[in-house]
């Protein structure tokens, strides 16, 4: 059965149909191939088209033409319309074995974080064991603490390395040095920040062997835009890029970076790169242009510095060197407490 109904104003003493209403399609009905008159039901969703002349409602008839005041249906049939509803029987996800590895600085805010938001949206599609999370804080900002990190260091890239991650995705949050762009390493004996350029940064934060974990994996560095805005700071970061080998990088230029207005981005990320399998590079776009969170800001709130690397499996990627521990504290004025200070 197939139903088209509305109702008008009967027309005007003239015999012409108004203009507002001629066109309005009403009703008709087939059951099994026969035809139906109209049947007068005493509702209408229209407001009437000149409330003053105060009009009987009448039904009008779809297809119809007046002529010298007489209505003339311009169909011997009634129009049969129909569509087809189509829905997948069945559907497949990526459900790869997947790490999500955190490195956060010490001292950095953890409620709410980016990566326990990927962890939760992915968790319904995956077991607990192809789905591994790890969210560890650094702070080698002594040489003491340095040897500790990579004894650390150690252990987890013997843990993670065993598993043959499939997909990785690694998170560094930390502070960068507002006059150069460099990372916050950790504190001193005095309890004060101290920072470290960047490529020595990367290579003390990923110590042997757990710069192996980096290798073919998604890098988002959550900090603030020094790292990209200074030409020296970038140019480090991409050396580092170059001996780890990661298969993109993400960045972002924002001078006062605050990584909650990343969840739509993210959520987004997750779904077609991770749960509908698309190489990031190919809907990069696509993710930018779903977070309405991100287009809303004022120019220069947020931007990407997006795909700073992609590996090819046949590439040689050597050791990153650990090199000497080098590291100097950080004035006051030149600490940047945008990122991971503001209480949730």
């Amino acid at each position: 059965m197939t139903v088209l109904s509305s109702w008008a104003p009967s027309p005007d003493t003239t015999g012409e149909i108004p203009p507002d209403t001629s066109s309005i399609v009403t009703f008709a009905m087939t059951v099994a191939n026969s035809y139906l008159p109209a049947i007068p039901v005493r509702a209408c969703c229209h407001e009437l088209w000149d409330g003053a002349l105060k009009r009987n409602l009448m039904p009008y008839f779809a297809f119809t033409r007046n002529v010298h005041g007489k209505t003339i249906h311009v169909l011997d049939q009634p129009v049969i319309m129909s569509s087809i509803c189509e829905r997948a029987s069945k559907s497949q996800v990526c459900a790869e074995s997947t790490l999500i590895l955190h490195l956060l600085c010490t001292g950095m805010e953890t409620r709410g974080s980016l990566p326990l938001l990927l962890k939760t949206t992915l968790n319904k599609y995956h077991t607990k064991a192809s789905l591994e999370y790890a969210e560890v804080t650094f702070d080698f900002g002594t040489q003491r603490k340095f040897d500790q990190w990579r004894a650390k260091a150690k252990k987890l890239g013997a843990k993670f390395g065993a598993s043959d991650f499939k997909c990785k995705i690694i998170f560094i949050t930390v502070h960068s040095e507002v006059t150069r762009g460099d990372l916050f390493a950790g504190k001193d004996e005095k309890g004060g920040d101290v920072a470290m350029r960047v490529e020595e940064f990367m290579s003390c934060l990923f110590s042997p062997p757990l710069e192996e974990v980096v290798y073919a994996s998604t890098l988002f560095m959550l900090t603030c835009g020094p790292l990209v805005s200074f030409q020296e700071s970038f140019m480090s970061m991409q050396q580092s890029i170059k001996h780890l080998w990661p298969e993109y990088t993400i960045a972002f230029t924002a001078p006062n970076f605050i990584n909650a207005i990343l969840k739509s981005f993210l959520i987004s990320y997750s779904v077609q790169v991770l749960i509908e399998g698309h190489a990031l590079g190919d809907v990069l776009q696509d993710l930018l242009n779903v977070s309405l969170g991100l287009l809303s800001l004022p120019k220069g709130t947020i931007s990407v510095e997006a795909c700073l690397s992609h590996y090819h499996p046949s590439h040689y990627r050597p050791s990153a060197s650990v090199g000497k521990f080098s590291a100097y504290r950080v004035h006051e004025v030149c600490r940047d407490s945008s990122m991971g200070m503001i209480k949730a």
